[in-house]
């Protein structure tokens, strides 16, 4: 909260901050009827709507950029039409908390082939979630059987990103 007015007195200062507190949280129309009956000073009720409008108008600012932040962080660097490793991205299939999975096919077009790829989201992961990403590649590397999905590829983004 910002610093008390220079002209302002402690005590009415901290029954600003009171104020302030008890109603900043509160819908814009019940905000109105808890100050007028908890406070007869007109004065210091207009100043706690000034600092409520204030409030407001940076809670604001800050969630926007809170918002515009997060979408950086949650959206992939991967799209469908890019190519990573010989395939090219045609779908996404599924989005989950630390990654996404997508459809693709060969792009050489060598051959028909459709795989799933597997995109680490980066810039959200921690080293032990990208560790634990290529320990998951390693050990799909050395399964083989005919009811699990083997690994055909694995490799990094142009993000840094991990895929398999």
């Amino acid at each position: 909260m910002r610093s008390r007015p220079k002209i302002m007195r402690a005590e009415t200062w901290r029954r600003v901050e009171d104020l302030f507190n008890n109603t900043v949280d509160l819908a814009p129309d019940t905000r109105a009827v808890y100050l007028a009956t908890h406070c007869d000073d007109k004065s210091v009720r207009q100043y706690v709507q000034q600092l409520i409008v204030q409030d407001q108008d940076y809670s604001g600012h800050i969630r926007r950029a809170i918002e515009a932040e997060a979408l950086v962080l949650i959206n992939h660097s991967v799209h469908p039409g890019q190519t990573l490793g010989a395939y090219k991205i045609t779908e996404e299939l599924q989005s989950g908390g630390m990654g996404t999975v997508f459809l693709a096919e060969r792009a050489d077009k060598a051959y028909r082939k459709q795989v799933a790829i597997k995109v680490l989201r980066n810039r959200l992961a921690r080293n032990e979630d990208i560790q634990r990403f290529y320990n998951e590649r390693q050990i799909l590397a050395d399964l083989e059987h005919a009811n699990i999905a083997r690994l055909l590829d694995g490799g990094t983004c142009e993000d840094g990103s991990p895929y398999l």
